[in-house]
């Protein structure tokens, strides 16, 4: 089922007519494996004559520590009781295999 994904990672099942498990990749374990087709979208090939996919910036070195530029927040979460809240981030030329949950004080 590789023709159909999510964004964050290819079809592996169709559960039902509205539901697929997908695969989820390591680092964005807290999505729910089983998704609505709502959220899906054709996979197209990238053509190899325009080059790879992502290439991946070099973080910048800042008070001796490297820091990477963020693209775009993903989704936002709070904890149960409000008290905290995480933000899913793209990285400027990553990918979703490399997108983190983060904490608001690590923006």
């Amino acid at each position: 089922k590789s023709w159909l994904h999510t964004g964050s990672g290819p079809c592996l099942e169709i559960r039902g007519p509205n539901t697929v498990h997908i695969e989820v990749p390591p680092l964005l374990l807290q999505i729910e494996p089983i998704q609505n087709v709502l959220n899906l979208k054709p996979y197209h090939e990238r053509p190899p004559d325009i080059g790879p996919t992502n290439v991946q910036a070099l973080p910048d070195l800042i008070n001796g520590e490297d820091e990477f530029e963020v693209e775009d927040i993903i989704m936002i979460a709070h904890s149960a009781k409000g008290r905290t809240t995480e933000y899913l981030v793209r990285f400027m030329s990553y990918g979703p295999e490399d997108d983190l949950w983060l904490p608001e004080k690590n923006l």
